[in-house]
């Protein structure tokens, strides 16, 4: 394997990840059907339309970059719902229905998995996956190990091989509902605790929180979890800062990946 994914195995009874969360890939025709619907909004929107250029390991960039949906460039792209009803009332519906509660939005192609919390009435675009879960916890359990190390480790370990653009990752939702996870049940209270306050603190998200997170889901973890976190921190997006200190330097960096 090309991407040299650390081998990491957990200390607890995983689960597949389909078995505690509803995925849907989203599809080209609501992508069509949202654009026509679209406004620039000024600051906040109460329907934020966040594409896959908008989506960071741990946030969202939204209202940060432009994004092009539709043929139109968009500085804050929302979504106006009374001119959606308009085009299509049921189809409207059905779509605004399914953005009632909070989600994990995760990129399909990348270097590692990219995935970032949605709030309540945002909406997600082509060609992100969604990710819906029964409690704001078990949420947050998940969503702190599609983050961590071990998660894109497994998948490129297992699907590196249907990646045609060469990054890594190219999440498909079968295989994505396979992904080896510690259950909810499984968390020791203390810890389960502790993650669930620094998936909170995200919302204004640092490299030093999102490393927290790390360490944390890492600690159910045997391996060499430390060359694990560099391995990931070295497939960030260019743009994506890293933690101070540093978790390596660059030739500390090439002979975890040598």
């Amino acid at each position: 394997n090309p991407h040299r994914p650390p081998l990491l195995s957990a200390e607890v009874v995983t689960a597949p990840l389909g078995e505690h969360a509803e995925m849907r890939r989203l599809f080209t025709d609501d992508f069509y059907f949202i654009a026509r619907a679209l406004y620039d909004a000024e600051e906040s929107a109460p329907h934020p339309v966040l594409s896959v250029a908008h989506i960071d390991p741990g946030r969202h960039r939204w209202g940060e970059v432009p994004v092009r949906i539709g043929g139109v460039k968009w500085k804050r792209p929302a979504l106006d719902p009374e001119r959606l009803r308009a085009d299509d009332l049921k189809r409207a519906e059905r779509l605004l229905s399914r953005c009632t509660d909070g989600r994990i939005a995760l990129a399909t192609r990348s270097a590692l998995i990219e995935a970032c919390e949605l709030p309540p009435g945002a909406i997600a675009q082509v060609p992100l996956i969604e990710l819906q879960c029964s409690s704001a916890e078990e949420r947050a359990l998940l969503y702190s190990q599609l983050l961590a190390p071990p998660a894109t480790a497994w998948y490129i370990r297992n699907f590196a091989a249907i990646d045609q653009t060469g990054a890594g990752v190219d999440l498909r939702v079968q295989a994505l509902k396979s992904l080896p996870i510690v259950p909810p049940d499984s968390w020791p209270s203390a810890l389960r605790r502790r993650v669930i306050g620094q998936i909170a603190a995200l919302d204004a998200p640092t490299p030093e929180r999102l490393v927290a997170v790390q360490r944390s889901v890492l600690s159910l973890y045997a391996g060499d979890c430390e060359a694990a976190l560099r391995w990931w921190w070295t497939r960030t997006p260019r743009h994506f800062a890293q933690p101070e200190p540093s978790l390596g330097a660059k030739s500390e960096q090439a002979t975890v990946l040598s």
